[in-house]
């Protein structure tokens, strides 16, 4: 996912990068890069769709 993030020029926020609670990896992108919006990125692990 990183790869195609960076190909659309967008940022991740390296220092928001953590590992809640529950175990769920969370990312944040760079508001400057989508529009003034932060975005949360967050996965589910163990969880099979």
């Amino acid at each position: 996912m990183r790869t195609d993030l960076e190909e659309k020029g967008i940022r991740v926020m390296e220092n928001t990068r953590r590992v809640n609670k529950h175990g769920r990896r969370l990312i944040y992108l760079n508001p400057a890069d989508t529009e003034g919006t932060i975005i949360e990125y967050c996965d589910y692990p163990g969880k099979m769709e």
